[in-house]
């Protein structure tokens, strides 16, 4: 059987580079996710094997092209496992979980051991997976109920992300950011930008970073 493989990440250059390491390798590479608004329509249209995805693709994309069965695997490739992504893995049913920091050979035997009934973790995710899957005993930040999208939205505010950047990482328009932030300080109570900003970097419990990313060792 030959893999047909397709990608929904952000960093559009490692996606390049994966990919043409896959088709060299033999692999059916359908492509990479350019527009975010037309995204479940690109998906069902190219109907690949394994969906790749990173942390940044909305759970809702997943789990959409799940029920329309416009996709049969997934896996992720993240450089960590927030609380909301260790969920995921379990609610969207991700086969495999594989560090930026891996050599391709890794990615390429995940995709194996999925194909052979087996799902497959990085050694150096494993830790960070456990880790997100148990509560903390004393949570940080606030106790108000978030919906899930405010929730990575709230995210993304104490990592110093823009309403643009944020949109961009979420496939969600700057408005509809301003809409969940505002919705986000009434549920909390707060008394603006400033304050949420507060309450943000102490859920994160460290100052905004920058979205860096390393790429897949090539190897061979």
């Amino acid at each position: 059987m030959k893999v047909s493989i397709a990608f929904a990440t952000k960093v559009r250059l490692l996606s390049e580079s994966i990919k043409e390491s896959l088709q060299a390798r033999g692999y059916d590479t359908r492509g990479i996710l350019a527009e975010p608004s037309t995204a479940l329509q690109w998906i069902g249209s190219v109907r690949p094997y394994f969906l790749v995805i990173d942390k940044h693709c909305p759970a809702e994309l997943v789990r959409e092209a799940r029920a329309r069965e416009f996709i049969r695997e997934v896996i992720l490739l993240t450089d960590d496992v927030s609380a909301a992504w260790a969920r995921n893995i379990n609610l969207l049913r991700i086969g495999g979980v594989v560090s930026f920091y891996s050599s391709f050979a890794e990615l390429t035997f995940c995709i194996q051991e999925i194909l052979d009934g087996r799902k497959y973790v990085s050694e150096s995710i494993r830790v960070s997976l456990e880790q997100a899957a148990v509560p903390d005993e004393e949570p940080a930040g606030p106790t108000v109920a978030l919906t899930p999208r405010e929730a990575e939205i709230l995210d993304l505010i104490g990592r110093g992300y823009t309403n643009h950047r944020i949109g961009s990482a979420l496939f969600l328009s700057p408005n509809t950011v301003n809409n969940h932030r505002a919705k986000i300080i009434r549920k909390l109570n707060l008394k603006g930008a400033h304050q949420l900003l507060k309450i943000a970097l102490e859920r994160q419990g460290q100052e905004p970073e920058d979205d860096r990313f390393r790429p897949l060792r090539r190897t061979g």
